[in-house]
Formats: structure tokens, sequence, C-alpha cells
């Protein structure tokens, strides 16, 4: 850091008044700055996109969740270190998804209350 956080901004981090969509803009920004942690090779920009998928999994979008974090499980650093954190985000994809069978649909009401209860 080069200079101090402002007070707004330092307010809205505390009361987590970001949007979810605001959350991804700001690590989007931040991917656009850095690339790999030279004392460890770790690739930065791949790590801070499977963070965007926990942002939208926190969330409860878990569909837009796995959209972000299903290309990188190809990623061979993330592969190897973080395969449960894909597990667990496709876990919750799977058990958002309607239900297989056309006869018996799980309604959007089922879902949500569903997704309130696991909370």
């Amino acid at each position: 850091m080069t200079r101090p956080l402002p007070e707004d901004v330092l307010r809205r981090i505390a009361e987590d008044a970001y949007t979810v969509d605001e959350k991804l803009e700001l690590i989007s920004a931040v991917q656009e700055r850095v690339d790999l942690d030279h004392t460890g090779k770790v690739p930065f920009r791949p790590v801070l996109e499977l963070a965007k998928a926990y942002v939208a999994h926190y969330d409860g979008q878990s569909e837009r969740a796995w959209k972000i974090a299903e290309p990188l499980t190809t990623d061979a650093y993330l592969a190897e270190t973080r395969a449960d954190h894909f597990a667990q985000l496709r876990k919750a994809y799977e058990a958002d998804r309607p239900a297989a069978s056309p006869a018996a649909p799980e309604s959007r009401l089922r879902r949500l209350v569903r997704r309130a209860v696991r909370r």
C-alpha cells in the first residue's frame, strides 16, 4: 500500500457492503496488476479467479460459482492444490440443480428453502 485506505472504503469492507458484482470487479482489478507470487511461484490470476467463484458461492449463487470454477479445473496448480475446493463448489452446484426427473421438478421455492436451511 502506498497511501491509507479512505474511511468510507474501510467502513464498506467492515460492513460487507459491496455487492457480489462489485466484489468480482475488485478482484478483476487486482488480477490486472498481479501475475506470479515470485517467492512460491503461485499463479495469482487463477487463484484470484477461484476466489471469485467463492464470492458467488458464499452468496448462494452455486451455478454462477461453478461456471467460474469449472474452467479452472484444468489449471495444473489449482488441480493439484485446490481439488477439495472444486469438489465443494461442484457439490453445491449439483445440489442446487433441479431434480433430474421431468415428472417431479423441484420448485424454485423448494430450492430457496433448502438453501436457507443449510445456512
